[in-house]
């Protein structure tokens, strides 16, 4: 999934009828595909950055 960091979310969350755990040491990303605009909820290991 190629997008963009919406949110960075540092507690738990309520997300479409999910708990997602989130900590200062394990974040959460709200990341926005660059294809679709669909919003999703990666963990902090997840997301790369990549160089344009």
């Amino acid at each position: 999934m190629r997008g963009r960091i919406v949110r960075l979310h540092r507690k738990d969350i309520n997300y479409k009828g999910y708990i997602h755990h989130a900590s200062l040491d394990a974040p959460q990303y709200e990341i926005k595909s660059d294809k679709t605009d669909h919003i999703a909820l990666h963990k902090g290991q997840a997301p790369r950055l990549l160089r344009r």
